[in-house]
């Protein structure tokens, strides 16, 4: 459908004979099945959690976070997965229509989200933790990494690296391109080492698990079409 198309049909082309004859045919299809265009029932492979706490109130958070969300969009769009975004606002039976839930460097999280977030885990969701999270509650109070991860019922150990290290690994067989990793965990399940140490760990709560990624994610570089 038209809507599809993100701006094909909008004002900045010419409009020629042939555009203005293709865009007739789409919405003649969006004016005779109006539910499928609107109300399309999408199975989501992953949701990303956006913030705007951490996006309104967090220092640099265009390069320190909103990067991030950018970049696990462009993940999505490059891998030919669907994926759709979750509020902070939004319930946890809202989250449960989600199998995975992706955090990209949310620094901002309060005591209620963090919660909120164990027990979709609990009840059986995968929650991926790119990055720092939870730094900060919702008025600005700091917490260490340890603390946000025990709110999510997990209790670890995390040493940030002054210089991230850049490596390659191996994730469920298979070989990521080289990475900066500045996170260290200790304590947990491995998942993916580098020379310095644990860098992705996973953590069975309840029927579901948490994934910790110790990776500069919202550093790569991504493609502003995206946005």
């Amino acid at each position: 459908c038209a809507i599809s198309w993100g701006q094909l049909y909008n004002s900045e082309f010419i409009r020629s004979t042939e555009m203005v004859q293709s865009e007739k045919k789409f919405r003649s299809f969006e004016d005779r099945y109006p539910q499928q265009v609107y109300d399309q029932k999408k199975v989501c492979d992953y949701a990303i959690y956006f913030s705007t706490k951490t996006r309104d109130r967090t220092e640099n958070a265009i390069e320190n976070s909103m990067n991030d969300v950018v970049n696990w969009e462009q993940s999505g769009l490059f891998s030919q997965k669907l994926f759709d975004f979750v509020l902070e606002e939004d319930a946890v039976e809202k989250l449960r229509k989600y199998s995975v839930i992706v955090l990209p460097h949310v620094f901002m999280l309060s005591c209620t989200e963090l919660k909120k977030l164990r027990n979709y885990v609990a009840e059986g969701g995968k929650l991926v933790a790119a990055g720092e999270f939870g730094i900060r509650d919702a008025d600005g109070t700091k917490r260490t990494l340890e603390e946000a991860a025990q709110l999510l019922g997990v209790t670890m150990g995390v040493q940030k690296l002054v210089n991230p290290v850049q490596e390659s690994i191996c994730f469920h067989g298979e070989k990521i391109n080289e990475l900066p990793f500045d996170l260290i965990y200790k304590g947990l399940p491995v998942r993916s080492q580098t020379t310095a140490g644990i860098v992705i760990a996973e953590q069975t709560i309840g029927l579901g698990s948490i994934i910790f990624i110790g990776a500069k994610t919202n550093s790569l570089p991504n493609h502003q079409a995206v946005w």
